[in-house]
């Protein structure tokens, strides 16, 4: 899946699209770890 960088207020970012995030069974407020890599992200689900 290919996602734009795109500007978000003073700051860049991207949307998850909203089939990955029902099938990833998301919803707002849910935390994400992001892990930056070289060329890479990863995002890892936080439970509380």
């Amino acid at each position: 899946m290919k996602i734009k960088i795109r500007r978000i207020g003073n700051s860049l970012g991207f949307l998850i699209p909203m089939d990955t995030l029902a099938l990833m069974h998301l919803k707002e407020g849910d935390e994400l770890d992001l892990e930056p890599k070289t060329k890479t992200i990863t995002l890892t689900f936080k439970k509380i």
